[in-house]
């Protein structure tokens, strides 16, 4: 069974490479926003991301995720 995603195409687009490009995008400004690169090598333990679109918190979220691929991680609870 699938689950049709019924907000496709108002809070985030509903083309796959429309989506790849906007997360490569705020990589791309994350990566030449901060003068000091071992942000990103930092090590999450806990996260809180916004989820509201990703033309409103994408750029936020994209950040928490990005640190989050840091850790160690055994057990991910996600809740909304």
């Amino acid at each position: 069974m699938t689950r049709v995603a019924k907000n496709s195409g108002r809070f985030y687009s509903s083309s796959c490479d429309e989506i790849t490009h906007q997360i490569s995008h705020f990589n791309h400004l994350l990566e030449n926003a901060l003068n000091e690169k071992e942000f990103l090598n930092k090590e999450a333990r806990v996260i809180i991301a916004p989820h509201v679109g990703y033309i409103y918190s994408g750029f936020s979220a994209n950040i928490a995720h990005r640190l989050l691929g840091n850790s160690k991680a055994k057990r991910v609870i996600v809740m909304g």
